[in-house]
Order: structure tokens, then sequence, then C-alpha cells
């Protein structure tokens, strides 16, 4: 009777894992129409094409100018900022942390809106002109990292933006917290949303655990963010919103 009820359960374990594996199969390739789908129905429309082009060239664009305007803020002179709660916090490496977080959420926020070639699109234009803020805020606020900062290690930043250059005024405002905030204002589906949330908030921690960042730069962060989203999205017509 025992060997029974141990075969029966081990039986009924193998059902579920075969179902389980039967409907991710299901799911992924129902997945993958839609996206196919999505993006062919997308790519009919000729706004569309052109929108996703000068999209593009623009992003392009900001990469090329970013690497060089980053050498130049890194050139000159700026300010110190007397930032009490950085001076009750004692600086600790936690890049790994950080870039763990960050990275995972952009490969988790790509693929739940992958079949949304129109999100994507804007998720760009918005981080474009979040982009324009920053540089444009740097430009204006010139500032010296903190005294006890210690430098984000980041292979992917530093080879193809930085060009193996150590910068560390890039400050106002954080572009990681406002990365991660951007996520979290764009992602469609509500779990996620609360995830993304979580998620810079974590970013927020981190950054000034490292002391790469002051306190208003992180402040600051999502209030540009949220501005850059709101021009985009205003951008559109109503129905496209």
């Amino acid at each position: 009777m025992f060997n029974e009820n141990i075969c029966t359960f081990y039986l009924l374990q193998r059902q579920n894992r075969v179902k389980m594996a039967f409907n991710l199969r299901e799911a992924i390739s129902s997945y993958a129409s839609e996206l196919r789908i999505n993006w062919k129905e997308a790519l009919h429309d000729g706004t569309f094409r052109a929108q996703t082009f000068l999209t593009a060239v623009l992003i392009f664009s900001m990469i090329i100018f970013i690497s060089r305007y980053f050498e130049f803020i890194q050139s000159r002179p700026g300010v110190y900022i007397h930032d009490p709660l950085l001076e009750r916090i004692p600086p600790q490496d936690v890049s790994v942390y950080t870039f763990a977080v960050l990275y995972a959420s952009i490969l988790l926020f790509l693929l739940s809106i992958a079949n949304k070639p129109r999100l994507i699109v804007r998720t760009l234009q918005t981080y474009f002109v979040l982009m324009l803020f920053r540089i444009v805020t740097m430009y204006f606020l010139p500032l010296e990292p903190s005294k006890e900062m210690i430098p984000l290690s980041d292979p992917f930043v530093e080879n193809f933006i930085y060009k193996k250059k150590m910068i560390s005024k890039d400050l106002f405002f954080s572009g990681h917290v406002s990365t991660m905030f951007l996520l979290f204002l764009i992602c469609p589906y509500r779990r996620l949303k609360y995830y993304f949330l979580m998620a810079t908030v974590i970013i927020a921690v981190l950054i000034l655990l490292q002391h790469v960042h002051y306190t208003i730069d992180v402040i600051a962060a999502p209030i540009f963010t949220l501005t850059s989203y709101y021009i985009v999205r205003q951008s559109y017509n109503p129905e496209e919103r």
C-alpha cells in the first residue's frame, strides 16, 4: 500500500511537470506569435516607421555626443555639496548589487514590452528627453563628487559610453535612479510596476551607500523623469496616450 502511494505521488508529480512544460511552451509560442503580428502591423504604418527611424537616429546621435560631453563635464571644476545624510553613512562598494538590479530590471522591462512596438519607441523618446534634461542640468550645475565616493564599476558603460575613462562628475541628476523610475512610469503591467518602483528605491539606496551621488541628485531624478514622461505623452494624440 505504501509503495502504491509513492508510485501514485511520483506519477502525479511527473504529470504536473509535463503539464507545466506544455503550458510554458504554449505561452512562449503565443507570445512569439503576438510579437511577430504586432511588429508586422506597426511597421505597415508609415508614421510609425518614420518615428522609429527618427528616434533611432536621435538615440544614436545622443550616444555619440554624450561620451564626449562627459569628458567635458569631467574636465571642469565643480563645487562640493554639504550633504548631512552622506556624512552619516559610511561608504560601501555595492556596485555588484547596483548593476545586478539595474540590468535585471532593464531586461525584464524589455521582455515585458517586446510585443508592444509603439511603447518601445515611446520609451526611447522619453529617455532621449530625459538625457537632454541631464545634459542641461549638468552644464549649469557643475558639481564635484563626494570626497568619500567609491566609483561605480560598470563594464558596459565604461567601455561603450565613457570609453574606459573615469567619469565621476555626471551628478545632477542621477541617471540610474531616473532610468529605473522611467521603467516604473512606462510599464503597462500593475504587478511589474510595483517591482520597478521597489527597484527604484533599492537603486537610490545603493547609490547613496556608495556616495556616488548626493541626496539632491537622487531626489531630483524622479521629478525630471516624470516631466520627461509627460512631455512625450502630451506630444501624442489623446487616443494614442
